[in-house]
């Protein structure tokens, strides 16, 4: 919400997300201790914004989610999303 109490929206990507929380980057600027519902589809995830930064290209938005709300491949599966254990090492 805004200082006058509207609501407010934007898109975000999604930088990072666990079982916990999710890392959200933005165009604007997110107050800490807001509450925040992340969408994707038909499928929300209602959490709090621990921190928000400025970095190069944006805000970064760190959102911890709700006592009784936890991600899972299940909930929603990004598109982009990489499992570092499934990745191979390179040769040198």
């Amino acid at each position: 919400m805004d200082r006058a109490g509207e609501t407010c929206r934007t898109t975000a990507i999604l930088e990072d997300i666990s079982r916990t929380g999710a890392c959200l980057q933005t165009d604007v600027p997110m107050p800490v201790k807001e509450l925040v519902l992340v969408r994707h589809g038909r499928k929300t995830l209602e959490g709090t914004v621990n921190y928000c930064a400025y970095h190069d290209i944006g805000y970064y938005a760190g959102v911890t989610f709700a006592w009784n709300q936890h991600w899972s491949e299940r909930v929603f599966r990004p598109k982009h999303l990489v499992d570092p254990a499934k990745l191979e090492a390179k040769p040198q």
